[in-house]
């Protein structure tokens, strides 16, 4: 009888260890498990796995089916099917396609101890948005008979991706709306850029020893409507700052010198105040200066004529001292240069001339924000990117990002519709991603 009850736990010791045995070489190691969109109807599943040579008997074949199921395992989908034979089994199947020429191998047909690539494509469903589950059925068909064996969990509560990662670049900080469009102002200038030196780019001329701006007088109207037209511009752009309006007031070279001086600062006050007035900005931005006579102004007209005695006339305001000009300049040629000067060009040197109106680019608050939720988007927290970009939604260039944390969140239809607003505003990074999906 002790026999008997040796021979019994021995004969289940065996069996133990022989099914233990088995569990061990019946271990399939998975890798590179992806599941993924490849476009807005269908979705790829493809995995690696490593086959034991001895996961399955020699004689024998196995069917392995991959299924698909929900997160909550309400639904569930089969898979394309696989084969894995023993290597007798596998002679004996190759021996009978020999011998039956209509007779084929399943599509997916792997030998034990080898290294199995599976590919299967089927359409997308809703469900499959809030992750799924990847497993694997086991058939086990010997010489006579088919058992069915426990499943395998190949991947669980899997995001599906995109086949490609959506097209999203880190934005640079665009020029402001006035530095756009200065160029249509060149008395317009940006502090930190343009040359500190003056230009001579507008003006605002007076008649002969007056100081009242007048908007009928030679082209003032529109000098002056320009002039407001950029203050303004300046003003309302939220990433630009007026810095400072530098006026430079100037008189014509004829008369007394003193005089003209003052004439000069009164002029360009003039039109300090007028700006004050007409756009109700702070004094102290406006900085005036009493240029005094013209001489550079009338240089420069004098180089540009055709005016008799041109050379002359260049080289006294050159090399003769400031007192001593006009006389120079009368005595010329019995005075007629003198009066060609007075007659032609001194009407364009009374002039509070020559504004300048400098401005500060300001930072855009949003480019460092958008930044920070494509970093965190490159990093794969596509919540967190969603929820940085929400309170600044209204900037156009958060909807093409806004569209990849949609899509990279598995909602496709939502992405498409931030894809879509992105596109219709030129977008062309949302454009390639509408077109992907």
């Amino acid at each position: 009888m002790k026999y008997l009850l040796l021979i019994c736990v021995n004969l289940v010791t065996c069996i133990l260890y022989s099914q233990t045995t088995s569990e061990k070489k019946d271990v399939i190691e998975f890798g590179d498990v992806t599941v993924q969109y490849i476009n807005k109807d269908n979705i790829e599943i493809s995995f690696a796995a490593n086959l034991p040579k001895k996961s399955v008997k020699s004689t024998h074949l196995r069917l392995f089916t991959p299924q698909l199921c929900s997160y909550n395992n309400n639904e569930v989908l089969n898979l394309e099917p696989f084969v894995v034979t023993g290597y007798q089994r596998m002679r004996r199947d190759k021996q009978a396609l020999l011998l039956n020429k209509n007779r084929t191998l399943p599509q997916h047909y792997y030998i034990a101890g080898n290294l199995l690539l599976y590919r299967d494509t089927v359409p997308f469903a809703t469900w499959m948005n809030d992750g799924v589950t990847l497993k694997l059925l086991r058939e086990d068909e010997g010489c006579c008979a088919v058992k069915q064996l426990p499943s395998l969990l190949i991947a669980q509560g899997y995001q599906v991706k995109p086949s490609r990662t959506p097209v999203v670049l880190f934005v640079s900080e665009a020029p402001s709306t006035t530095t756009q469009q200065k160029s249509i102002y060149p008395f317009l200038r940006c502090w930190n850029v343009d040359a500190s030196a003056q230009e001579r780019n507008i003006f605002v001329r007076f008649p002969v020893n007056q100081v009242s701006i007048l908007d009928n007088y030679s082209t003032n109207k529109q000098n002056l409507a320009r002039i407001l037209e950029s203050v303004n511009l300046v003003k309302s752009d939220n990433r630009a700052e007026l810095r400072q309006i530098d006026i430079v007031g100037y008189a014509s070279p004829d008369g007394n010198q003193e005089a003209n001086l003052l004439l000069s600062e009164k002029r360009a006050l003039a039109l300090k105040d007028y700006l004050v007035q007409q756009t109700n900005l702070n004094d102290s931005l406006i900085n005036t200066v009493a240029g005094g006579e013209d001489w550079d102004g009338l240089y420069q007209l004098v180089k540009q004529s055709d005016i008799s005695f041109k050379e002359q006339i260049l080289d006294i305001i050159t090399n003769t001292p400031e007192a001593q000009r006009n006389a120079k300049l009368r005595a010329l040629a019995g005075g007629r240069p003198y009066q060609s000067m007075v007659d032609l060009l001194y009407p364009q040197l009374r002039d509070a001339c020559y504004i300048n109106i400098w401005y500060n680019e300001v930072s855009d608050p949003n480019v460092q924000t958008i930044n920070k939720a494509i970093t965190a988007l490159k990093e794969g927290k596509y919540q967190q990117s969603f929820d940085i970009l929400q309170p600044i939604s209204y900037d156009v260039r958060t909807w093409n990002p806004i569209g990849v944390c949609y899509e990279l969140m598995g909602n496709i239809s939502k992405a498409v519709q931030w894809y879509k607003k992105a596109a219709d505003k030129g977008d062309t990074q949302a454009e390639e991603n509408l077109e992907r999906l």
